[in-house]
């Protein structure tokens, strides 16, 4: 059950880290200003992101099968736990290093995100500026008009 589990996590962090090399390369196509490379690499995301809930799905159903096997609930089940039931087994090694690996990559994806999200938001209010500039201009200019 052991080996499931790592595979499915094996897979997992796989899927963070290409999501992580996607989010990096957004962040350039964000600051240049790239909206056809922007609609492709989105694409490639939402690929990914499908993928990603197919492998969290086959996470929880092993997930399920272990705590059936151990007379417990699935939410009581951790990596943490399962870490600890391996004792020194060498697949308990490997877990815990796909673990930080998981970690390290999800707390990246998360910064990059973050600063993505912080460059979409100024190229919005960039947007407003320019549209409330040309607004004004707009009536200003419909005022003289009418002088």
């Amino acid at each position: 059950m052991a080996h499931d589990i790592y595979e499915v996590l094996a897979d997992e962090a796989l899927c963070y880290e290409e999501l992580l090399e996607i989010g990096k390369a957004k962040r350039d196509i964000l600051v240049k200003n790239d909206t056809k490379t922007l609609k492709e690499i989105n694409l490639k995301e939402e690929a990914l992101l499908g993928r990603h809930r197919k492998l969290e799905k086959r996470r929880l159903e092993t997930l399920k099968g272990l705590a059936l096997s151990e007379g417990m609930s699935p939410g009581q089940i951790t990596l943490d736990w399962l870490l600890e039931k391996l004792g020194d087994s060498p697949v308990r090694e490997r877990l815990a290093v796909l673990r930080d690996r998981m970690r390290a990559a999800a707390s990246s994806l998360k910064e990059v995100n973050e600063g993505n999200m912080k460059l979409i938001q100024s190229n919005l209010d960039y947007i407003e500026c320019t549209m409330n500039l040309l607004r004004e201009a707009s009536q200003q200019s419909a005022f003289d008009v009418l002088r």
